[in-house]
């Protein structure tokens, strides 16, 4: 079985001004590819699934696509979005075809282009 692996998180305060770049990502967490494997092992949900993944050597296949995380702040900008939504497309379509996608969203996130962040990314999964 072939599973791709992504995730994105990061908690909104709407009343914050400061608005959530991706320098803000990149400080906390931003791997690409094989990073996620070597980075992620025993961390948070990602962590997880490895650790479950692995007891099936041989039965699945595992495609490291994107991780990206930032601690609480304002809005995501448009332009991490965009770069999120570029990764995880781009991502996806290198390594098809697929059979199941892991993504870890975190579900309280916003950004300045749209309220629904994690709405905006599935879709451009199920696009794809």
């Amino acid at each position: 079985m072939r599973i791709a692996i992504a995730g994105v998180s990061q908690e909104t305060d709407t009343f914050s001004p400061i608005p959530t770049d991706l320098e803000c990502f990149e400080k906390n967490g931003l791997y690409v590819g094989d990073e996620i494997l070597e980075k992620m092992r025993g961390v948070g949900k990602i962590g997880g699934f490895l650790a479950v993944a692995e007891k099936e050597p041989g039965k699945i296949e595992l495609l490291p696509i994107m991780r990206a995380r930032a601690t609480s702040g304002g809005r995501v900008t448009a332009e991490a979005l965009e770069f999120f939504k570029e990764k995880l497309v781009s991502g996806l379509k290198a390594v098809l075809p697929v059979d199941v996608v892991f993504l870890s969203l975190h579900g309280a996130a916003s950004s300045t282009k749209l309220d629904d962040f994690e709405g905006y990314l599935l879709a451009a999964v199920r696009e794809w």
